[in-house]
């Protein structure tokens, strides 16, 4: 903080308003703080804690304020009052006495400097500058911008009292922050507001002065009677009998006449009398009772208010027919030529106001970094004409956050210029073509399918530090979810894999059952959101979601979270929504009230569950890993223990799964469960179990022949189920040939790898066997055959044997 830069303006004394603008470090401006020179008056070189547009001291120029500067006149405090005062802001600042410091009648006079972090805006000096006045015991202070640019005199002593000349600095490097260390209270602002008014409401006219504050006073006195609504002579009149009565000695006219005329062109332009519509300026017309002194003010206003369209051509020339009839030796045509004169300086002044930003790239570069630093998350995003703070997810039109940020003109001395064309300027707001969530890029990054678009990634990171602590609760609470070592690796290695790679696809999708109550929705609630950022998870709690055409949820998180995984009804549905959401690159996503965008996949998931029946997995399903948590709910102080650590151990838990050895499972492999067989098993229907039942039984005719006909296949299972303790009669009509039983059969039979044998030259493609013409079915794992005769009759004598061992154990049911 020793080096920061700030920015003052020097000048040679109060009666001459050129300054100098300079740029140096805090410890170079306390070092010249610290040495006065000797001269015999007060007046002399001075500085102003802040930076200006131009070369003069004027208090509407004024920039930025780089740091406060207290004059404090109190016969009663000493430098250790004034330390003890500040020592709670724990910030760095100076003290020094002042020219008038002990002389006679004057006492002890202290100036206090304290630079601020950062260069703040009027508004906010303002507070600061009554808040630390407050501090003091001064309040109602003048925070008018001429009191806030006034003058502070450099360190200076009488000639003969340099042994009461004093400077003090504080040993502390911070510097105040006003927007963290500075709120004025309520009825603080409320005093102020009042005193301020009071000052500004009361005008004594009768009060007699001499040379000090004439001019002051002839400006209260002109703010007055504007306000009131009085034409510019009347105002100019008034004040000159005032002048001639009250002042000692008199002003000259011309002094006066720059005064008052200031003071209205201020008013003017802060009460937007170039945004006036026809009718307010025909009344100021009629009111004027001066026109010939007030004509060249109206046709400034008449003229913006043709360029603005609010006064038309028809009304411009009623307008001054009007003025025309009531001044003297001024023509219409003489109007009409000013008007269109004024018309067209306006329109150059308004094009260079917005082609040009009128910044010192050497005095205004801390303000420039403040405010780059300020706006790093906004963005334009032409593609949506909307400015968007990335950080706080907020979108603003450009004419909304132009009226949000109405002080930044003031700030940068500028009446013309929007905030938004200022902030693009100095490259504070940076223009996208649009934005897209994408966990493995770049803040901003190319298209990777059109280069020539410019992308804002919306993906924060959560902002929590991976910091070593204690993991023992969480791999307790894991343990007792998960007391299979193996699937337990499976979840922990699932979050880590998602944790250490954002962005990066899964192609499957860990499902976790478990009784209600045991803690499954802790993992999701209190270890994964906190880690990974609310921001960037998705938690569903009904499926409705999943069963809908619109499926925004698919995209714009890094992971989605599903509590309860169920819907007997659309079990179908829902699980082939998921398939095709798990494994794709890319994903159709259609909001409410939006066309189709197609989408990079960048979302994995992971869901839980309290039912067997979730979804439909058959058995060559490669997308859902399914694990079973066998355990009973613990009592509510375990639960309550558990969440209370790992709210308070978030960095710890983040530094886990950062660390994390993953050697367990892969991005595109799905692990093999117990749990995940007996789930693929439950969701066969009773064709597709039948057949792998046999399959996977070694002593099964399925494995023992080569060759079956369809009566023999079908009194087999008709046997098995029979076996098994079921009721065979709904089963029966398998043995025919239309079935509905009859077609499911055959389609689990070709899943499974079965296929008919075709005969060549025979008219149905069957054989005859056992006196009959039937269909015979080739087992999976026997290779094709050529249907020759010698073949032929092997086959037939096969599905003989076959038919005649399968017939008599069937017998046992009929």
């Amino acid at each position: 903080m020793a080096k920061k830069k700030v920015v003052i303006a020097l000048g040679s004394s109060v009666f001459n308003s050129k300054i100098v603008q300079k740029k140096l470090s805090i410890d170079k401006l306390f070092s010249n703080l610290s040495t006065a020179v000797a001269r015999k008056k007060k007046d002399g070189p001075y500085f102003v804690f802040a930076s200006f547009k131009g070369e003069k001291r004027n208090a509407s120029a004024v920039k930025f304020y780089y740091g406060a500067t207290l004059d404090l006149d109190n016969s009663d405090i000493t430098p250790k009052g004034i330390r003890k005062v500040l020592k709670p802001l724990k910030c760095r600042y100076c003290i020094y006495t002042t020219h008038s410091h002990k002389m006679e009648g004057k006492g002890n006079r202290y100036r206090v400097v304290i630079p601020y972090v950062e260069p703040v805006s009027k508004g906010k000096h303002v507070e600061t500058t009554i808040y630390l006045n407050y501090l003091f015991g001064s309040t109602g202070v003048d925070t008018s911008a001429k009191a806030l640019s006034r003058p502070m005199y450099l360190p200076a002593h009488p000639r003969d009292m340099r042994e009461h000349f004093y400077f003090y600095e504080t040993e502390k490097k911070s510097l105040l922050d006003p927007e963290q260390k500075i709120e004025v209270p309520p009825e603080l602002l409320w005093e102020q507001e009042e005193l301020n008014n009071a000052v500004n409401d009361k005008v004594d006219i009768t009060a007699e002065l001499t040379e000090g504050g004439r001019n002051d006073h002839i400006a209260k006195v002109a703010g007055t009677l504007i306000g009131q609504g009085k034409p510019l002579q009347e105002i100019m009149d008034f004040c000159w009998e005032i002048n001639e009565l009250k002042f000692s000695p008199p002003m000259k006219l011309s002094e006066i006449k720059t005064t008052v005329k200031s003071v209205w062109k201020s008013h003017s332009r802060n009460h937007n009398d170039l945004e006036w519509s026809h009718d307010q300026i025909v009344e100021r017309i009629q009111k004027s009772e001066s026109l010939e002194n007030d004509i060249d003010h109206i046709l400034t206003m008449a003229a913006a208010s043709v360029s603005t369209n609010k006064t038309s051509p028809i009304q411009l020339n009623s307008m001054l027919k009007k003025i025309s009839s009531r001044v003297k030796d001024v023509s219409l045509a003489d109007l009409k030529g000013e008007i269109k004169s004024k018309i067209k300086t306006q329109k150059v002044e308004k094009s260079e106001a917005k082609e040009r930003l009128d910044i010192d790239d050497d005095l205004d570069g801390p303000v420039i970094d403040k405010y780059i630093r300020e706006f790093d998350d906004f963005y334009y995003i032409a593609s949506e004409n909307i400015i968007y703070n990335r950080r706080a997810e907020l979108e603003y039109k450009p004419e909304g956050f132009n009226t949000k940020n109405t002080e930044m003109n003031e700030d940068f001395g500028y009446t013309k210029l929007s905030p938004f064309k200022i902030l693009t300027d100095i490259g504070a707001v940076q223009k996208v073509d649009a934005r897209r969530y994408s966990p493995a890029h770049e803040r901003t990054f190319r298209d990777p399918l059109d280069k020539r678009s410019k992308l804002l990634n919306t993906y924060c990171a959560a902002d929590v530090r991976c910091k070593k602590g204690p993991t023992k609760p969480l791999r307790q609470h894991f343990e007792y979810l998960f007391p299979d070592e193996r699937e337990r690796k499976i979840v922990l290695e699932f979050i880590a894999l998602n944790y250490q790679n954002p962005g990066k696809k899964i192609m499957w999708a860990p499902i976790i059952k478990g009784r209600k109550g045991i803690g499954k929705s802790i993992i999701a609630s209190k270890i994964i959101k906190p880690i990974f950022g609310p921001k960037n998870i998705n938690e569903l709690n009904t499926t409705q979601p999943l069963e809908e055409k619109f499926n925004s949820w698919q995209s714009g998180s890094q992971m989605v979270l599903i509590h309860e995984l169920y819907a007997a009804k659309a079990r179908k549905t829902i699980t082939e929504n998921l398939k095709s959401f798990i494994t794709e690159d890319t994903v159709k996503i259609r909001a409410m009230q939006k066309d189709y965008v197609t989408l990079p996949n960048v979302t994995n998931m992971l869901a839980f569950t309290n039912h067997e029946d979730a979804l439909f997995v058959t058995s060559d399903e490669r997308r859902f890993c399914m694990l079973r948590c066998e355990v009973f709910p613990r009592d509510a102080k375990y639960y309550a223990k558990l969440v209370k650590y790992l709210e308070a151990n978030v960095e710890a838990i983040a530094y886990y799964f950062k660390n994390m050895k993953i050697d367990t499972i892969d991005a595109y492999t799905l692990p093999e469960t117990v749990y995940t067989k007996q789930v693929m098993r439950s969701s066969l229907d009773w064709a597709e179990s039948l057949v792998k039942d046999e399959l996977d039984d070694d002593e099964s005719m399925l494995n023992r022949y080569t060759y079956m006909t369809w009566k023999s296949l079908c009194q087999m299972f008709l046997l098995k189920m029979h076996q098994n303790g079921g009721n065979v009669s709904p089963y029966e009509a398998i043995l025919g040939t239309a079935s509905k039983k009859t077609s499911e059969l055959k389609h689990a039979l070709n899943d499974a790898g079965f296929h008919e044998l075709k005969v060549p030259g025979a008219a149905d493609g069957r054989l005859r066997v056992n006196g009959k013409r039937q269909s015979a079915w080739v087992m999976p794992k026997t290779k094709d055959v050529e249907l020759d005769a010698k073949h032929k009759a092997s086959i037939i004598a096969k599905l003989e044997s076959c038919e005649e061992e399968v017939a008599e154990a069937y017998q046992t049911i009929l």
